[in-house]
């Protein structure tokens, strides 16, 4: 989740498409394939988009709603020792030392995202 934070932070950085036309298409073809998953994963995804999630990690709220989404699945003996909403605090304190981390790894991954895709550029969104 932070990591899709600072990517969506950094768009411009890594991507050819402005960060709200990929997602504008991402939820599209989400969309058209939703018959196509199971039942639970449909409905998240179904979720997803009729929420707005993705676009919501963009923000440091929307991070904190997304750690309080996840303390909803957690059990009642696991909730009861600590939560993921607990963690907040310490992640937006290190958020700093989270995204020298980030600048760091994401280039890393695109350039081998590339070396390995079969994709060619022009049909990808990163630059």
């Amino acid at each position: 989740i932070i990591y899709d934070h600072l990517l969506s932070t950094h768009w411009e950085q890594f991507a050819n498409v402005p960060l709200t036309e990929f997602l504008d298409e991402f939820h599209h073809q989400a969309q058209l394939r939703i018959d196509e998953l199971p039942q639970d994963a449909g409905s998240f995804v179904q979720r997803l988009i009729h929420y707005q999630i993705l676009p919501s990690y963009r923000s440091l709220e929307g991070i904190r709603l997304a750690f309080k989404r996840i303390d909803y699945r957690l059990s009642p003996r696991l909730s009861a020792k600590e939560t993921a909403a607990s963690y907040f605090p310490l992640v937006e304190a290190q958020l700093p030392l989270l995204e020298q981390d980030f600048v760091q790894f994401f280039p890393e991954l695109v350039a081998l995202f590339k070396s390995q895709s079969r994709a060619l550029p022009s049909e990808h969104w990163l630059k």
